[in-house]
């Protein structure tokens, strides 16, 4: 606005208009004052009227005053504006229109603010013109008055300042609002104020000229509808006028204060709620635009309405779907999840996804995890993605505890389960391998619940295994990924989302035993903080991608059990960076070449496995002296190994486990392995070593295991030095070419359960008594050597054998193929956990045949004396073996009959009673032995016929030979020629016939009928 609008053509500063107050009286609890105020106005208002009759009516437009006329009903506003512009011309009419512009606008504003706060009021009463009072005049019309049911206690004091103000101010006008205004009276310095009352809840209107009785029409002014009251606008007046006036405007100051800050309290407070409000509705707004989005899109999708799925709670409120909008508490879920586009996309696309199910469960146990943080919410999606991706549903429970059962993510497994048995069991954590302990040991959290090791083993997967989640990369502190022994049966690439190779925090991959197919992945080079690579037991294909130099933090690199075709040395060139490296599997693959001198840069390697690499050739290089810390070295089952063992082996101090055996290496067997004094486990089995053992070997006194067998080559006795290896728990020397005799000082072998020297035919001597009274001793063998002597009575005495509780697998004593003598000592009784004894081939064993205690060896699995002197008859004692699966005594001495409580023993599967001088019959009660598959019976002098359960239908027999017993008869079925026993040629089958058709029975040749 121009300050020229505020000056009246060719007046200055001292006319210009100002206004001072407005002061709402409504709401007054003063009644009667206000109606004696108005009152009073009217009266006066009356005498003016009636003095001014007499003068002429133009001296009013000569003086400037702006007339006001009655009030009637609300008008065309966009006429009477025109009409005012049609009339203009003056400085007075000029000034009407500014000032009436100034009134409509504000309040324009001011009813556009209340209507979207809410605050607006529409007026209960509508201002009706009235006719004049008694004594008005056209002039001065009368005082307003209400329409019927205005309230007269809340009518308004509107007072206009005739003082003028600097243009500075006008905008001051343009934003006066009477109901909030800040008014406070001041002193009229040169012309009073004039009141105009207008009732709260009326309507001014400032309309067109309203004819009076006298005088000319005078203009009038209309505004917009006003909930209170509005402000009039008046022309300066006479002095006179302006005296008479005077009495009618006067106000109690203090009134006016007190009431007007008591209106400014009541609408801050007003304005203050409107405002939180307009605050909630565009947060609202805000969150339902930007929520369906995520964190990762672009443009928001478009949310189409439908019927959505349906679902297992009906009680709870509908999930995001394809077709339906999401509820407020989604698109709130879905702003926490911070999801990526297309892991929504999947979520709003299939209902039948992963990422569906894991969102619709979340929304379904929001009571649960409600209280959770953004991220924790996020890490449960993750899982929850990988759970319904990979048959969680199909999983077996364990007590107590299972996924989606615990609220805590950090307990969906624990330590003491990782895997699943074959029978959908978990497996306890003590019988996981190694390398799946090492991964389950990670706890699953960290200290502050972020997730960072998934390790499931042996899942009941579907027969088609979808594509590890791409939602798995949400985990941001997954450390460990292992899912072994799953049978997968796809091709890791596929396996694997491209999302996972961008997991920065990944350090330990174990895909161990899953039928995984195809190249290995060049995308793992980009995962740089990865230490344990484990791709064991798979169909793995091609060569160590070249990406993998990258992954200089690896520590554990195992490809073992795969159809690598790498060359040796590219390998190893590929490894060359790898320098923290400390374990490498690399064994039954098809590698090839030899080992490559470059493998001297792995100082670090602590594990050296190649064993059964079927390419593998050439020499050891001399720079596996290099490798000083390695404790692990296996080149088992390379025969294109050769040549001789490189005396720099003996610098590799820390190794505690050597095996070169199944190669072709020749030569003498190097002294400096005896440098080696960590060395535990010594492996040097079916070699063309020659010479004789280095004497320095017996003397490393932390060895466990010694296996030096079926070297022929290998001469020399068993020096008196292993006395000093007390740590020694197995020795394996048998088939070689050692002889002498067993050196006493092995009794101070208490640690030892397992030697084995047979098959040394030079080795003679007495077995020493020193040897049964081993503490350890559960395993015996000295077959096929040149041992002289009695069976030792003290076999009684090892002690490992006679608690049956404590009996170890495979536990036995064979000092069968010797030239002992004597009988079987009775104290044989006392080995209650002995598994298998083998006396036989010892001709010069004879005495009274087996002894009624051996009834007592009730852990018994496989007994045989077969080719021994052993006399008598067989004790019915034998059918408390009931653990027995081979009774074998043939070539004996043995008389008598077979007893028939020996059908008892219903485990045995082989009963070889051959070559003895039984007589009798065959007991019936043998045919219900359901477990019997060979019966030989042939060479003795049994009589009667052949029982006829043992051959029927139901007979499981794979073998039976009876052949050369003259008494026998009855009818050998046809089967019989099938069963295999051809030595059965040379037979005599006088007194048996055959049931065959042909000449030549069921093929055989030496069946002739």
């Amino acid at each position: 606005m121009s300050e020229k609008q505020f000056h009246p053509e060719g007046k200055g500063e001292e006319e210009r208009f100002d206004v001072l107050e407005v002061v709402a009286a409504r709401n007054s609890g003063n009644i009667d004052a206000e109606r004696q105020k108005l009152e009073s106005f009217a009266q006066e208002a009356q005498t003016r009227e009636q003095e001014q009759e007499l003068a002429p009516s133009d001296s009013l437009h000569g003086r400037k005053r702006h007339h006001t006329s009655s009030i009637s009903s609300k008008a065309n506003t966009t006429e009477q504006e025109t009409q005012e512009d049609e009339r203009g011309g003056n400085g007075d009419n000029d000034n009407d229109s500014f000032m009436i512009k100034v009134v409509r606008e504000r309040q324009k504003i001011h009813q556009a603010e209340a209507e979207a706060t809410g605050a607006i009021s529409q007026p209960s009463t509508e201002l009706k013109q009235q006719p004049p009072t008694a004594g008005g005049t056209a002039n001065h019309p009368g005082a307003y008055s209400a329409a019927p049911g205005t309230d007269p206690q809340r009518t308004t004091d509107l007072r206009l300042s005739l003082v003028g103000l600097p243009s500075s101010t006008a905008t001051q006008i343009a934003g006066l609002d009477p109901e909030l205004g800040d008014v406070t009276p001041t002193t009229l310095s040169r012309k009073p104020n004039v009141v105009i009352q207008v009732p709260p809840g009326a309507e001014p209107v400032f309309g067109p000229d309203v004819p009076t009785e006298a005088g000319p029409s005078l203009p009038t002014i209309q505004s917009d509808s006003f909930s209170g009251g509005g402000l009039v606008e008046a022309d300066p007046v006479s002095e006179e006028d302006d005296e008479a006036m005077q009495n009618a405007t006067q106000v109690d100051t203090e009134q006016i204060k007190a009431r007007t800050s008591e209106i400014k309290r009541q609408n801050h407070r007003k304005f203050a709620l409107a405002f939180l409000g307009i605050a909630v509705v565009i947060i609202v707004i805000v969150m339902t635009i930007l929520g369906g989005t995520g964190s990762f899109s672009k443009d928001p999708p478009e949310i189409i309405e439908a019927t959505p799925p349906p679902f297992k709670n009906a009680t709870r409120p509908p999930t995001p779907s394809p077709t339906q909008a999401p509820t407020q508490y989604l698109v709130v879920l879905r702003e926490e999840l911070n999801l990526p586009t297309a892991t929504l996309d999947k979520i709003d696309a299939n209902s039948a996804s992963a990422q569906y199910r894991a969102f619709d469960w979340l929304e379904s146990n929001r009571e649960l995890y409600d209280g959770l943080l953004p991220w924790q919410k996020q890490q449960l999606f993750a899982l929850l993605t990988f759970y319904f991706d990979f048959s969680g549903p199909k999983w077996p429970k364990v007590v107590g505890k299972t996924w989606l059962e615990e609220k805590d993510v950090c307990r969906w497994y624990s330590a003491e389960y990782g895997a699943f048995d074959e029978d959908g069991g978990f497996l306890e954590f003590a019988k996981l391998n190694t390398d799946i302990q090492q991964a389950t040991a990670r706890n699953s959290c960290t200290f502050d619940g972020k997730f960072q090791a998934l390790v499931m083993a042996q899942l009941p997967l579907e027969e088609e295994v979808p594509q590890i989640p791409a939602e798995i990369s949400l985990l941001t502190y997954l450390s460990a990924l292992s899912l072994p022994h799953n049978k997968v049966n796809r091709s890791l690439v596929d396996l694997l989302s491209p999302e996972i190779y961008e997991m920065e925090n990944l350090d330990y991959i174990n895909f161990w035993n899953n039928f995984l197919s195809g190249p290995l992945p060049s995308e793992f080079g980009s995962l740089t903080k990865l230490d344990t690579i484990g791709l064991r037991d798979n169909q793995l294909t091609g060569s160590i991608p070249a990406s993998w130099s990258k992954l200089t933090n690896m520590k554990d690199l195992d490809v073992a059990n795969n159809r690598l075709t790498d060359s040796l040395p590219d390998f190893f060139s590929t490894l060359g960076s790898m320098t923290k490296l400390t374990s490498l599997n690399a064994f039954s693959n098809w590698f090839v070449g030899p080992l490559p001198p470059e493998i001297g840069l792995l100082t670090s390697l602590g594990n050296l496995d190649l064993k059964r690499t079927a390419g593998l050739n050439g020499t050891i290089p001399t720079e596996i002296g290099l490798l000083t810390s390695l404790e692990r070295l296996n080149l088992n089952r390379n025969a294109g190994l050769y040549g001789t063992i490189p005396t720099e082996i003996g610098l590799l101090t820390s190794l505690t486990f050597l095996d070169l055996s199944h190669c072709s290496f020749t030569g003498e067997i190097p002294s400096e392995i005896g440098l080696l004094t960590g060395l535990e486990r010594l492996y040097f089995m079916r070699t063309k070593f020659s010479g004789t053992v280095p004497r320095e070997i017996f003397l490393l006194t932390n060895l466990k295991r010694f296996y030096f067998d079926a070297n022929p080559n290998l001469s020399g006795s068993i020096p008196t030095e292993i006395g000093l290896q007390t740590a020694l728990e197995k020795v394996q020397m048998y088939a070689c070419a050692l002889g002498g005799t067993v050196p006493t000082e092995i009794g101070h072998l208490t640690a030892l359960g397992h030697f084995w020297i047979g098959d040394n035919p030079s080795i003679n001597g007495r077995i020493p008594s020193e040897l049964w009274s081993l503490p350890a001793l559960t395993s015996l063998g000295l077959a096929r050597n040149s041992f002289t002597g009695p069976v030792p009575s003290e076999i009684g005495m090892l002690q490992a054998l006679t608690n049956q509780t404590a009996t170890a697998a495979g536990s036995g004593v064979n000092i069968g193929g010797n030239a002992l003598s004597g009988s079987i000592p009775k104290e044989i009784g006392q080995l209650v956990g002995l598994q298998y004894l083998f006396l036989g081939g010892n001709t010069g064993v004879s005495g009274g045949g087996l002894p009624s205690e051996s009834g007592m060896l009730t852990s018994l699995v496989k007994l045989v004396v077969s080719g021994s002197s052993l006399r008598g008859s067989l004790p019915s004692e034998l059918a408390l073996l009931t653990g027995l699966t081979a009774l074998e005594l043939s070539e004996c001495a043995l008389t008598g009959y077979i007893p028939s409580e020996i059908a008892l023993m219903a485990g045995v599967k082989t009963l070889d009673l051959s070559a003895n001088a039984l007589i009798g019959s065959i007991p019936s009660e043998i045919g219900l032995m359901e477990n019997l598959a060979e019966l030989m019976l042939h060479n003795n002098s049994l009589s009667g016929t052949i029982p006829e359960r043992l051959v029927g239908n139901e007979s499981s027999l794979a073998r039976l030979s009876l052949e050369n017993n003259p008494e026998l008869s009855g009818v050998v079925p046809e089967m019989v020629c099938s069963l295999g026993y051809h030595n059965a040629s040379e037979g005599d089958y006088a007194g048996l016939s055959f049931d065959c058709e042909e000449s030549v029975l069921c093929g055989c040749e030496w069946c002739i009928c």
